[in-house]
């Protein structure tokens, strides 16, 4: 059972099952609203990007040839001082337009970060991890802005990806009880996760919020867990499960843009 098929499953059996935990219509319209506005931003960020950086090349590589070409004219002697004076002046306007067109690339990345610093605690671990190598380029002010816009696109691809999946994790958590407990958590896109224990006696659900993965022991529902895992695994026939979810702690004027 491939994983597409696994997702449907899973989803099927959310829709059917009653959220719990304290779950409100409210409080999934927000996140989901989050999300919504965060792919409409990186589909924007990146089409405008895409036009801008081949923009900025086709500058550059004009800026490179015209002041060849004036180089050679100067050097042979075969320009007079007013041609020079109006190339020169063509190429101060050239050069005015691209920095325009970097000043108004590097506004979009600065709010970018601002907005991806706000989301970080909202990411699911395992990404965390897979996204940090382009999150310290991000953050590098040494980088040049063609990669700092490159490790953002990629963030936001990735992100993408993975709450497009299910994702299964190992994990050592620490309960509310302050146990630490080795676990395989198992993932639902960007906002919902369950785990259980290797021995199946400490199982719970996970929810993420602007303090980072909350985890809530629910052992009435580790048998369901068990389940979705064995699935997931393929060492259990596909069935429809029971899971229960709990909505992230989004606040109406919570703000991760």
């Amino acid at each position: 059972m491939n994983k597409k098929l696994l997702s449907s499953v899973v989803l099927s059996s959310l829709l059917w099952c009653t959220p719990s935990w304290g779950s409100t219509a409210q409080e999934m319209d927000a996140l989901v609203k989050q999300w919504m506005e965060t792919e409409t931003a990186r589909a924007d960020l990146q089409s405008r990007w895409a036009a801008e950086k081949q923009q900025i090349s086709s500058l550059i590589k004009l800026y490179q040839a015209e002041k060849k070409a004036l180089t050679d004219k100067v050097t042979s002697a075969s320009v007079s001082a007013s041609e020079v004076d109006q190339t020169r002046i063509a190429l101060a306007e050239q050069q005015d337009g691209y920095e325009a067109n970097a000043a108004q690339a590097e506004r979009i990345l600065a709010h970018a970060k601002t907005a991806m610093t706000k989301l970080w605690p909202w990411l699911p671990v395992p990404l965390q991890r897979q996204l940090e190598e382009a999150n310290a380029s991000l953050l590098d002010t040494s980088a040049s802005l063609a990669n700092h816009m490159q490790s953002l696109l990629s963030m936001l691809d990735e992100m993408q990806r993975f709450n497009a999946i299910l994702t299964l994790n190992k994990e050592i958590l620490t309960l509310e009880n302050g146990k630490q407990v080795a676990v395989e958590q198992l993932y639902l896109g960007l906002s919902q996760a369950w785990f259980i224990s290797s021995d199946g006696k400490t199982a719970g659900i996970g929810s993420t919020s602007a303090e980072g993965w909350q985890w809530q022991v629910v052992p009435e529902y580790a048998d369901a867990i068990a389940e979705a895992l064995a699935v997931f695994k393929r060492t259990r026939q596909a069935s429809f499960v029971d899971l229960p979810v709990i909505a992230s702690k989004v606040a109406e004027n919570d703000d991760v843009q």
